[in-house]
């Protein structure tokens, strides 16, 4: 098994523990060398799938006194906003999926550039209507790599690309840059979203990377303002 497999399945599997409760909210975890004979891994391994934890908010590091469980359960809008796409920020039924769009195109320069390849790769276009709750409530234009998301089918594209990527493929999501801002729906999403001619939308340009840095995916996603939420923690860098 190769490192980054092994550090996945460490950081998987602490995961789930932690969310079925194994390891309670404030409970100190196990240190990194009783972790790497656990998991039969080496230090290096744990510290990457440790500091991957620590980035989701579901720990946290205390010098000298080890690492504690966080209360995961009052980030769990923050943790699953845009990183872990719109299908798995609801509850099972809650959201359908209409696909509109869902073709291999060559890249014109704008979209790469947002995904650092070059103009005219391969890549996914792909136009989802959301809808939750029985209300028609987001359009999102989603652009990804070819060669980087291989072998991508509808089944995905009708739930959630994002399982695909990190259950299938067991590649990383990592960051995210995101950019909010108001606009007006043109002719299509008016009649997609059912909307009136004064109406606005929320949109959200995201710029997402895998934990080896490479671009997978810029999307662009129109919400109406009943349902969108956005929440993030700011931490001072003061020491």
């Amino acid at each position: 098994m190769s490192t980054q497999m092994k550090y996945l399945v460490v950081y998987e599997t602490l995961k789930e523990e932690i969310f079925n409760e194994k390891y309670a909210i404030n409970e100190q975890l196990p240190n990194g060398r009783e972790l790497a004979e656990l998991f039969h891994v080496s230090m290096l391994t744990i510290k990457k799938a440790m500091d991957r934890l620590v980035l989701d908010g579901i720990i946290v590091r205390r010098r000298g006194d080890g690492s504690y469980v966080k209360d995961w359960k009052k980030m769990d809008v923050a943790q699953h906003n845009h990183l872990s796409g719109t299908f798995n920020q609801f509850s099972e039924g809650e959201v359908k999926t209409k696909v509109l769009k869902f073709e291999v195109e060559r890249a014109d320069e704008k979209i790469a550039a947002k995904l650092s390849i070059q103009a005219g790769d391969f890549i996914y276009a792909i136009t989802r209507l959301r809808i939750i709750r029985g209300i028609p409530s987001i359009i999102e234009y989603t652009f990804m790599p070819l060669d980087l998301i291989p072998n991508l089918q509808m089944s995905h594209v009708e739930t959630s690309i994002y399982n695909y990527i990190q259950r299938d493929l067991r590649l990383m999501v990592h960051s995210a840059v995101v950019k909010i801002t108001g606009v007006r729906p043109d002719d299509f999403e008016k009649k997609e979203l059912h909307l009136k001619s004064n109406s606005f939308l929320l949109q959200v340009d995201q710029v997402a990377s895998l934990d080896n840095s490479r671009v997978f995916e810029f999307s662009i996603a129109k919400h109406i303002p009943e349902e969108f939420e956005f929440e993030t923690v700011i931490v001072s860098n003061k020491k």
